[in-house]
């Protein structure tokens, strides 16, 4: 994908430094599957200092927490997020 950066961060608090120290991250996609962290919670504290950024959250389920513009892409069905996508 040319023009695109991709930066990969190992556990929530990585995702909090990598936000910090690149100002500039145009979209926060995060799989969480297996990570044993409070998705919510770490999409709040991203953004109290990026609080337009939009994410996108990948998971096996969607977290009850999750703010209400978070997209779930729920793992083996491309077809729900292209759904909730749907303009028209």
């Amino acid at each position: 994908m040319s023009g695109y950066h991709v930066f990969q961060a190992y556990d929530g608090q990585a995702v909090e430094e990598l936000c910090d120290q690149l100002p500039d991250i145009s979209l926060l996609v995060l799989d969480t599957y297996g990570a044993g962290i409070d998705t919510g919670e770490l999409i709040r504290e991203v953004r109290t200092t990026h609080p337009n950024m939009p994410v996108l959250h990948v998971g096996t389920c969607e977290p009850d927490n999750l703010p209400s513009d978070v997209l779930t892409l729920l793992r083996g069905s491309p077809a729900r997020i292209c759904s909730r996508l749907w303009i028209g």
